[in-house]
C-alpha cells in the first residue's frame, strides 16, 4: 500500500448506487492539499491517485467526512453486525 501509485477501487455502492471515490488532492473537504509530488501520508499514494481504502485521509463520497470515522454503509461493507441475531442466523427482513 505505501509504494502504489494507486489504489484500484474507483468507487463504492450504496444500494447499487455508485459513488466516486475522491482522488487525492482533488477532495471537497480535505484539511490535506499535498505538495508536488508529495505521497499521502498515511497511505503512500501519489497526487490524483487513489486513496487506498482504510487511509485516514480517505474522504466519504457520501458526507464528505472521514470514511473511516463517518456511518455511511456501503455495499462492500457486508452485513452490519446488527443484522444477525444471537446465534449468527441472518434477520430476514419481512
Amino acid at each position: 500500500m505505501l509504494v502504489a501509485s494507486s489504489c484500484s477501487i474507483e468507487v463504492l455502492h450504496q444500494s447499487g448506487v455508485a459513488y466516486s471515490l475522491p482522488r487525492y488532492g482533488e477532495e471537497l473537504r480535505s484539511w490535506w492539499r499535498p505538495r508536488s509530488g508529495q505521497r499521502c501520508g498515511d497511505c503512500g499514494v501519489l497526487p490524483g491517485g487513489l486513496h487506498h481504502l482504510g487511509c485516514d485521509i480517505l474522504e466519504c463520497p457520501s458526507c464528505g467526512g472521514q470514511l473511516l470515522g463517518c456511518d455511511c454503509r456501503y455495499d462492500e461493507d457486508g452485513p452490519d453486525e446488527d443484522d444477525q441475531d444471537d446465534e449468527g442466523d441472518w434477520i430476514v427482513a419481512s
